[in-house]
């Protein structure tokens, strides 16, 4: 029984796809190919389909820099953690959203001002 071992190198490849010469040779026989074309079939190479969902709890904007808060409780997100960065991380690569995690255990005061300190600095 192996042990799988979840690296950075393991994450690249699963975010990227593999280019066989199968597919790029398919590919470019079917960019070319007269017939498709005037049917009007566009082709597009590895075009990336998001197929789980994250949600920052809301988005901060202006102009083309855009952030992403997410206020991690201790326990919404107990045993998610790899999941939730690799989503995270996707967010960044396919909409240039900013991830900016920030962790608390319970709601406080204190807390509260801290998140909102930190979201302000990073806005600032």
């Amino acid at each position: 029984m192996s042990v799988y071992k979840d690296t950075w190198e393991h994450r690249q490849a699963r975010m990227r796809n593999q280019v066989s010469k199968m597919d790029w040779n398919i590919y470019l026989r079917l960019k070319v190919d007269g017939d498709i074309r005037a049917a009007g079939w566009k082709i597009e190479w590895q075009k990336p389909y998001c197929l789980v969902k994250t949600t920052p709890e809301f988005t901060l904007s202006k102009g083309d820099v855009k952030i992403g808060p997410y206020l991690d409780g201790e326990k919404a997100h107990k045993n998610k953690r790899d999941r939730d960065e690799e989503l995270r991380e996707m967010l960044w690569q396919r909409h240039k959203v900013k991830p900016l995690p920030i962790s608390y255990k319970r709601w406080s005061q204190k807390d509260e001002d801290r998140i909102f300190k930190q979201i302000k600095e990073e806005l600032l």
